[in-house]
């Protein structure tokens, strides 16, 4: 992680980024709270919360 002069507070790992051919970064993809992206279900909180 960078700090707000764009300097690293930790040192990046010694090896390489997880990627694959298809994709690079997929982070859209999980935090996406579009239904039709990415891997599981979006529900209401409602339905979430009697889900639990």
């Amino acid at each position: 992680m960078k700090d707000a002069n764009g300097k690293w507070q930790k040192p990046p790992p010694s090896y390489p980024c997880i990627e694959t051919a298809d994709s690079k970064m997929n982070l859209d993809e999980f935090i996406s709270m579009n239904p039709k992206v990415g891997w599981g279900s979006v529900f209401p909180l409602p339905d979430f919360v009697s889900n639990c």
